[in-house]
């Protein structure tokens, strides 16, 4: 599970400032400092994660914003308890948003790997109206030991609107949510693995995300695993209108 929240991270940094606001994307502002907490719980009810997430600087080059993000992540449950740590670099030029990941996940069992991460992107504010769809591609890799595997991932989003939702840090009135139908393909050839999941998410301006509902099935449809991730504190945020 520490993996699966490295690789997933795709969040929004907390915090933001007039000039970072107007130049890149209010879903994903960026300001130095700020710092935020989630709380993943699996709906078997046997695994909860928790991550912590840092901005540990932002830099300005013309037309482009950088921010480079810290996280921890905790996992326990009756399943036993892993941890994790990684660095997340997010670009965000014209608006649009760019996110990779990289970092270490522990098992209960003491194994650990690697993970490697470029995750699809996200567009400028000025097109999240409702109805909005894009497509968009990642790509996950994974070590340990001398087991590697690499997950392509294949997005169709879609904006939903923008509704009310309530989270352990509080009720938004009105958050932007989008719906994604994600395809993950794990290896190549007859061992090929595949699966679909839907990802449903909630975005604030000024904060970034505050909710994330996500329902894994395999290539037949028929449900593996459900998660519901949601903020649970944060410092330096505050929401926009």
């Amino acid at each position: 599970m520490a993996l699966v929240a490295l690789a997933g991270l795709g969040l929004a940094p907390a915090g933001c400032s007039a000039r970072t606001t107007a130049s890149c994307n209010p879903y994903f502002p960026m300001a130095k400092g700020a710092t935020w907490a989630y709380r993943d719980l699996r709906r078997d009810g046997d695994t909860s994660v928790e991550r912590r997430v840092t901005m540990e600087s932002v830099e300005h080059d013309d037309h482009v914003v950088t921010a480079v993000l810290s996280q921890d992540v905790s996992t326990g449950g009756a399943s036993g308890a892993g941890t994790g740590g990684g660095r997340t670099i997010q670009r965000c030029s014209g608006g649009d948003v760019a996110t990779s990941v990289e970092g270490t996940a522990k098992a209960a069992s003491g194994a650990s790997a690697r993970v490697r991460a470029e995750l699809p992107g996200f567009p400028a504010a000025d097109r999240l109206v409702a109805g909005y769809a894009w497509k968009s591609e990642g790509r996950i890799e994974t070590q340990g030991g001398y087991d590697r595997s690499t997950t392509a991932i294949r997005r169709e989003s879609r904006v939903d609107g923008f509704f009310p939702v309530d989270t352990s840090a509080g009720r938004f009135p009105g958050a932007l949510r989008v719906t994604s139908i994600e395809t993950l393909k794990t290896g190549d050839g007859p061992g090929a693995r595949e699966a679909r999941q839907e990802v449903r998410e909630w975005y604030v301006r000024g904060i970034g995300l505050v909710k994330r509902d996500t329902r894994l099935a395999d290539a037949s449809g028929n449900e593996q695993a459900a998660s519901a991730e949601e903020l649970v504190r944060f410092e330096g945020l505050r929401a926009e209108p």
